[in-house]
């Protein structure tokens, strides 16, 4: 004979299988409890429930409504205080009081995110960035960001990368390879020179090209010859007329009193160089050179002079002597 109460199909004397209209089974089939509300787990009659589903709370009237808890990413409720299914891009703590942001699958290197894709706190060896993503903790001294611990890919404010991958200072100063500090430079490109301040880095220029300073400001070096004709060696002057003089002509050329090249044979008929307008050093094929007393030298025609202890003869008459 069945004994539990309000059992409509019995096993045995003390389990029900199915139970009267209104009614049903206890998990444990030993007991017929009423039918709850909706979402109602263990109702403790008909129109009021004890416990919920998952999901759901036990209102005022005795239903069961869903369960709000303010927990962020969270689908559903477990209670007001607890969350029971996150969603798909966060995964719920082991105390059901969170929805954790599943940044591990999407920043490399992150341990804790406040997105899916803004990294709170990255791995040991890593550094978060200016976009909250994590990179690989720099060991190169002022480096911003590295590409792994030994590379750096941009560096700190006021430093400039170098071929080597280090942060060299940058002083700002024009053609200087490395700085010393952020006004002063230590090494400065080739043909260039550090003055003595280390402030600035000076062009130089080989011998025979001097320095031209183009509209825009820049400095190159240019042949003297370009600027002076005939010009190996030139300077600065200081001339209004020709702020470039030259210090030294090619072959057959003497400076004249304007700084520029003149040709000997100008000054000194037949000479072909000379030293000055009235020394010349070399004369054309069919002259020999002479030197008078007062120390001036031109070129006489490759005559035979047939007059005893003659130094030279009038170039038109053997004869006759010029100079003893």
């Amino acid at each position: 004979m069945c004994q539990v109460q309000y059992c409509a199909t019995c096993t045995s004397s003390t389990t029900c299988s199915s139970c009267i209209s209104g009614y049903t089974v206890a998990p444990c089939g030993t007991v017929c409890v009423p039918n709850g509300p909706p979402n109602c787990m263990i109702p403790s009659n008909p129109t009021c429930c004890q416990t919920c589903n998952p999901g759901y709370v036990v209102l005022a009237n005795g239903s069961c409504g869903a369960a709000i808890c303010y927990i962020t990413n969270c689908l559903v409720c477990g209670s007001c205080t607890t969350c029971s299914q996150c969603n798909s891009i966060t995964t719920l703590n082991s105390n059901g009081t969170k929805c954790i942001y599943n940044c591990l699958s999407v920043v490399s290197n992150c341990v804790a995110c406040s997105s899916n894709t803004t990294c709170l706190a990255c791995a040991p060896g890593y550094v978060i960035n200016s976009t909250y993503q994590c990179n690989p903790a720099c060991t190169i001294a002022n480096c911003a960001v590295c590409l792994t611990s030994g590379i750096c890919q941009f560096c700190k404010t006021n430093f400039t990368l170098s071929c080597s991958g280090n942060c060299t200072i940058n002083c700002g100063i024009p053609n200087c390879l490395t700085c010393n500090s952020s006004t002063t430079c230590q090494t400065c490109a080739p043909s260039y020179s550090i003055s003595a301040d280390c402030t600035q880095c000076i062009l130089v220029c080989a011998p025979g090209y001097y320095i031209a300073t183009a509209t825009n400001g820049t400095e190159s070096c240019q042949l003297c010859s370009l600027a002076i004709p005939n010009c190996y060696l030139c300077a600065t002057s200081q001339l209004v007329t020709n702020p470039l003089s030259c210090l030294a002509c090619f072959d057959f050329y003497y400076i004249n009193g304007a700084g520029y090249c003149s040709p000997c044979s100008n000054a000194i008929a037949n000479c072909l160089t000379c030293n000055s307008p009235g020394t010349c050093t070399l004369c054309a094929n069919g002259y020999n050179l002479y030197t008078i007393e007062i120390g001036a030298t031109f070129c006489q025609p490759n005559t035979v002079c047939n007059v005893p202890n003659c130094y030279y003869c009038i170039p038109t008459n053997s004869q006759i002597c010029a100079t003893c």
